[in-house]
Parts: structure tokens; C-alpha cells; sequence
């Protein structure tokens, strides 16, 4: 149950992230963002509700899990 709600959550993050990025047709071409990610990695978010911090393992979903590493590492602010 866990790991489909952590699946859900960063299929939603990514999806706001191509929704409201400066420049859309950047983040969705595919050869953009390349780096492997870690096998697990740590990433805080700031919302209005206050900071929280998303743990991700890349064995439950590697290439949603590339992607998000990437998008987290050019600290794209959206």
C-alpha cells in the first residue's frame, strides 16, 4: 500500500512539474535528464503547509525515480 501511494505521489509531482514549469517542452524530451539516481535518496519539499521530505527507492520505480532525481537536482521551482 505504501509503495503505490509513493508511486501515485511522484507520478503527481511530475505531472505538476511539466504543468507548471517556465518551459514545458524541455522537461518532457526525453534525452534532458540522464543521470542515474541513487538507489535510495532523500528529497525536502517546502509547500505552504511547511517543509516535508519524500524518501525515494529506486528498485519500486526506476525510471519515474531518474526523473524525479533529475528534476530535484536543477532545483526547478515551480
Amino acid at each position: 500500500m505504501m509503495r503505490a501511494l509513493m508511486v501515485g505521489f511522484v507520478v503527481g509531482v511530475l505531472s505538476c512539474a511539466n504543468m507548471y514549469a517556465s518551459d514545458p517542452a524541455a522537461l518532457v524530451k526525453r534525452g534532458s535528464f540522464t543521470e542515474r539516481a541513487p538507489n535510495i535518496f532523500r528529497a525536502r519539499v517546502d509547500s505552504s503547509k511547511g517543509p516535508f521530505v519524500i524518501e525515494v527507492h529506486r528498485d519500486w520505480a526506476p525510471l519515474g525515480t531518474d526523473r524525479f532525481y533529475n528534476l530535484v537536482k536543477t532545483h526547478k521551482r515551480f
